[in-house]
């Protein structure tokens, strides 16, 4: 992870379809492993693997000139997250609660758009108490609009 953290924020946030591959494996294989090993990249950057693949997400889908096709992987990386770490990540459900929404108000295409949904459904299975506090605390406009459009 170290690597393509280095490699995408240097020059390649256009490859985020390219990683997603990669990160989906590692993240579904061994959850366990990609949330507790830490290697010495690691600590050359001070993040562990879940905060670097954490910041390339929220690279991509804040960037303007990336495209919602591409941002649509970003979306699937926290869906796999959610899925992979059951019981591991309950800090990081309201963030990501918050972030579908927030960038949900603003997707045009409908792939993007029911990832989007796809992710906060995740992280009500994942945790209902915790999912449906946060999207409470959040505008849930963009949600109930897209929702049943």
């Amino acid at each position: 992870v170290p690597y393509m953290y280095e490699i995408f924020n240097d020059w390649a946030i256009d490859y985020v379809v390219e990683f997603s591959g990669t990160l989906e494996n590692m993240i579904q294989y061994d959850p366990r492993g990609f949330l507790e090993i830490h290697t010495k990249r690691n600590e050359e950057f001070g993040k562990s693997n879940l905060e670097m693949v954490l910041s390339m997400v929220e690279t991509a889908l804040e960037n303007e000139e990336v495209q919602e096709s591409e941002k649509t992987f970003a979306v699937v990386m926290l869906h796999i997250l959610v899925q992979s770490c059951l019981g591991k990540i309950d800090p990081l459900i309201p963030s990501f609660v918050a972030l579908s929404l927030k960038h949900l108000g603003n997707a045009e295409k409908t792939h993007y758009k029911v990832n989007l949904l796809a992710l906060i459904e995740s992280c009500i299975y994942y945790n209902p108490i915790l999912a449906i506090r946060a999207i409470g605390e959040n505008n849930l406009k963009p949600f109930f609009e897209v929702w049943f459009e």
